[in-house]
């Protein structure tokens, strides 16, 4: 059975409650009132179904609030305008919520783990007053819309789950991902290699959490990769504990502060941003042809590390032959090139001191006649892998230990 409410109730309605075995379409502005005091309650199988252009709903919403594991639970029609919920909405276990624009301005709240949000292109949904998950997934199933975060520090989520690889998550605040306990931002690799439009967008907000994690740990393919961007310049700061692989991709103005304490290893993909990639404590892992090409590259303290790449580019990490990269190191930092590492960059400044086009020696030369100059050595750039300096306009060169 199903019943469709078409009046405008702004005065009052009353109390709302669907049962198991009915749905409830709503289809004008105000179709559960403004006034109501009580929430509208969805039991287990019901459906809450809204549409009609430009619906706005004041009254809160409870959904689900025993349990179960129904197809779904609250629908907003795709092509019906953007729905506007101003009263809290509460869901339960199991709730799948599908989507077209949708914009919560209160707290959105799960009493149980792991409801799911469907939200599909061009559709997006918004967040404007805070996301409290009762301990499971803030999950997007079969996601390919955006998803926007307006609230800042005191969210809370076990972590933020796409199960569609593409959903778009778009920071609207400075800390718009961090949580109350703390917790860090999983994102989902795409099913199939050539699918890498999903992402976090920092949208210009400077974003800290404690990690970044892709799905379950696996082995990566080259093709794969998860991107962090930004159109304007942002820094994600994380601060990992644990030893980590991960084949991220940082791309328009999206920087990177790493202060782990373990080893955390970007693999694959050469990041070209004009972001800034920082070193403050731990150890940072560029490998697997993994790079950085961005404007500038400090290490403060701890170990920015540059392995041999898989493929025959020349000095990838930080951008190749046309590199515009600037690295400095100070204090207790240590860039460390392995052994069969060859990278490029305009300058290194260390002790205060700025190399750039350095020493009489071309790559072949160099590796030929195996050559280590004491007159060579810079402070905080260790092993036995080469670098090229090449500022514009004054050639080629090689600094090598």
């Amino acid at each position: 059975s199903y019943v469709v409410i078409t009046g405008d109730n702004r005065a009052y309605l009353g109390s709302t409650v669907i049962d198991a075995q009915s749905t409830v379409i709503v289809s004008n502005r105000y179709g559960l009132g403004c006034l109501a005091t009580q929430p509208c309650v969805v039991a287990k199988d019901g459906i809450l179904k809204f549409g009609g252009d430009g619906l706005t709903n004041d009254v809160p919403i409870t959904a689900d609030v025993e349990g179960g594991s129904p197809a779904r639970q609250f629908q907003i029609n795709l092509d019906d305008g953007t729905f506007v919920q101003n009263g809290a909405y509460v869901c339960g276990r199991g709730t799948t919520i599908t989507l077209g624009d949708a914009v919560f301005n209160s707290a959105v709240e799960a009493s149980g783990l792991s409801p799911t949000f469907v939200v599909r292109e061009p559709h997006s949904l918004t967040f404007n007053g805070k996301v409290l998950w009762g301990g499971g997934y803030l999950a997007f199933a079969g996601s390919s819309g955006k998803i926007y975060f307006n609230h800042a520090n005191d969210n809370t989520w076990n972590r933020i789950y796409a199960y569609a690889s593409n959903a778009k998550v778009i920071c609207g605040c400075t800390n718009a991902i961090r949580t109350a306990d703390d917790k860090g931002f999983y994102g989902v690799m795409p099913k199939r290699a050539q699918d890498h439009s999903g992402y976090l967008d920092l949208n210009g907000y400077d974003q800290t959490i404690p990690t970044v994690a892709i799905g379950e740990p696996k082995t990566w393919a080259a093709d794969e990769f998860y991107s962090i961007t930004s159109a304007v310049p942002a820094v994600l700061k994380i601060s990992p504990t644990d030893d980590t692989e991960l084949p991220l991709r940082f791309c328009g103005a999206a920087g990177l502060h790493y202060s782990g304490a373990g080893t955390y290893r970007l693999a694959y993909q050469l990041s070209q941003t004009t972001g800034d990639l920082v070193v403050s404590s731990g150890t940072l892992v560029l490998q697997k042809d993994a790079g950085w090409c961005g404007t500038n590259v400090t290490v403060s303290a701890g170990t920015l590390r540059v392995t041999p790449g898989e493929s025959d580019v020349g000095g990838r990490a930080f951008g190749g032959r046309k590199s515009q990269t600037r690295i400095v190191i100070s204090g207790t930092g240590t860039l460390q090139l392995d052994q069969g590492a060859l990278t490029d960059a305009l300058s290194i400044t260390s002790g205060g001191v700025t190399y750039r086009d350095f020493g009489p020696y071309g790559s072949s030369e160099a590796r030929e006649a195996g050559l280590v100059d004491a007159n060579h050595v810079i402070p905080g750039l260790t092993g036995l892998g080469l670098i090229r300096l090449h500022e514009e306009k004054r050639g080629l060169a090689i600094i090598f230990r």
